[in-house]
């Protein structure tokens, strides 16, 4: 917390600044009831003619298949979630906690009587989160089935519009995406790559396909803190 005086006139001001962040990652998963829909819009190439080949082309494509929903914003779904707050250890949250946190930062706080104005700020960091991470998170959102009208409706819908306008890109105010920051203009390079360069901490491996959801939750937590690691290393530029 941060003390601002504002001196506006004769009167003078004191704003109680609270600064807060956030590091968000998630996990995701293909929507299992989506599978078919999907492979509907597998096609082979125009240039290829031959029948035989066409097929064995979508047959090794729908092999690809979970990997390729696991990435789409449309046909995946969240499996977990972690986030770290200030300095806390991340941790394992769920979709409802995530929604609360950010709402308490964004809903509207009165001036004190005491003549004291509160004021918040906040950041939340990702990597690669205006692409995938907040898009999923949205759209889970709006698949849940809450009720119209009622407050927890209602504060959802207040967050998701928030995550909405923090998917525009160059806009890091209040969500940083250090992918958008670290590779803007240059080649893609991933997080661990960041991390292994400049922190000399090369990424665990994971195979998604057999890990357990133990092991994928230790992953998750772990590229929290790896996000939070490459962010103090490149701070300045945010």
């Amino acid at each position: 917390m941060r003390c601002l005086l504002v001196i506006s006139g004769q009167r003078l001001t004191i704003n109680l600044i609270i600064m807060k962040t956030f590091v968000l990652d998630i996990e995701s998963e293909p929507r299992e009831e989506l599978i078919e829909l999907f492979a509907d819009d597998i096609k082979a190439p125009k240039t290829y003619k031959d029948a035989e080949k066409i097929e064995m082309y979508l047959i090794e494509k729908k092999k690809e298949i979970v990997k390729m929903m696991s990435v789409d914003v449309d046909f995946c779904k969240i499996k977990c979630m972690a986030l770290k707050e200030d300095d806390e250890p991340a941790k394992i949250v769920t979709l409802d906690y995530f929604i609360e946190k950010i709402y308490e930062q964004i809903k509207v706080i009165p001036e004190t009587v005491s003549g004291y104005q509160e004021r918040r700020f906040f950041q939340l960091i990702t990597f690669n989160g205006k692409s995938f991470d907040l898009p999923v998170i949205i759209r889970e959102c709006i698949r849940q089935k809450i009720g119209e009208g009622t407050d927890k409706r209602n504060q959802q819908d207040s967050v998701v519009r928030h995550l909405k306008s923090w998917c525009r890109k160059y806009n890091s105010d209040i969500h940083v995406d250090l992918m958008e920051v670290l590779c803007d203009g240059r080649p893609f390079r991933s997080l661990d790559k960041f991390s292994s360069i400049y922190l000399n901490w090369p990424k665990k491996e994971i195979n998604f396909e057999t890990c357990t959801m133990e092991e994928l939750q230790s992953h998750n937590v772990d590229d929290v803190e790896m996000t939070a690691a490459v962010a103090k290393v490149f701070k300045s530029l945010f």
